[in-house]
């Protein structure tokens, strides 16, 4: 297969063997198909955890940012309770 790189990339390529980080161009296009094929999974296990998190929710119902932050507030207000109690 032939890979046809803008002038940019080619220089990149080229740069990079040149300081010897790689042996050859093809080494160079190997290891970005690499670095693309990891982000792209990441990529896809994000969007089917957005999808999950979605589906979860049309299940079981979700609560809102209020809920949340006043679950937060009895919690941190109970922990304060309990460390006056213990500092008397």
């Amino acid at each position: 297969m032939n890979v046809k790189l803008s002038p940019d990339f080619e220089k990149l390529a080229e740069e990079c063997v040149a300081e010897g980080r790689f042996d050859a161009i093809d080494d160079v296009v190997d290891a970005a198909l690499h670095l693309f094929q990891d982000q792209e999974m990441r990529r896809r296990a994000f969007i089917q955890s957005l999808k999950d998190a979605e589906e979860e929710s049309e299940r079981e119902g979700y609560v809102t940012l209020e809920e949340v932050m006043a679950d937060m507030d009895a919690i941190i207000a109970a922990a304060e309770a309990s460390e006056a109690v213990q500092a008397d």
